[in-house]
């Protein structure tokens, strides 16, 4: 709501906190008028109070008219007015209630696919820390398996010997491959 609405629509108005002692009998009557409404508890006091107000007044106002009084004709034009004032104010807090709760329930969708969207990630997240633990103990295994190996190739000829970190020939007659068929051949 724009600063300029809601100062026009509210103007000075504050709240006060009331405690009023009242009878229990008339409390359980006016929290069966709220439920028969479908009134929230927290509003219906709140309700019943101004209906209350709004009745007392208008019975006054009937009275001074049902009285012939002079000033009632100049009491009814101004009621009239009030309450175009008030039917206009509450048409606009009506369509400002209107988008606040389109904005709301569009938020409301938002956050929700956000949520599943995060729990599919942490999903993902977990698939990939499974993964790598995976990869890492196949890494450790053939890292183990080529320690083997290289060990194995160094037992038939010491000129092959390679360092941990040192890459076996991968090109011209002294591959790999080509070592591992001749040591398989003389096996045989």
């Amino acid at each position: 709501m724009q600063r300029e609405d809601h100062k026009r629509l509210f103007g000075e108005t504050r709240s006060s906190v009331v405690q009023v002692t009242m009878l229990e009998e008339t409390y359980d009557e006016a929290c069966q008028i709220a439920r028969e409404n479908d009134w929230e508890q927290d509003y219906a006091n709140l309700i019943i109070f101004s209906n209350g107000i709004s009745f007392l007044q208008g019975k006054a106002v009937l009275q001074q008219v049902n009285s012939g009084d002079s000033k009632a004709g100049e009491t009814i034009q101004r009621l009239t007015a009030e309450l175009q004032k008030y039917m206009a104010m509450y048409s606009t807090m009506k369509y400002q209630a209107f988008l606040k709760t389109s904005d709301n329930e569009s938020m409301d969708w938002a956050i929700n696919a956000l949520r599943i969207e995060n729990g599919a990630l942490k999903n993902r997240l977990d698939l990939f820390r499974a993964d790598e633990e995976r990869l890492k103990a196949e890494l450790q295994r053939l890292r183990a398996e080529n320690s083997d190996l290289r060990a194995r190739i160094a037992e038939f000829s010491p000129a092959l010997q390679v360092g941990r970190d040192e890459p076996l020939q991968t090109h011209g007659p002294n591959t790999l491959k080509a070592w591992l068929t001749r040591i398989l051949r003389r096996g045989k």
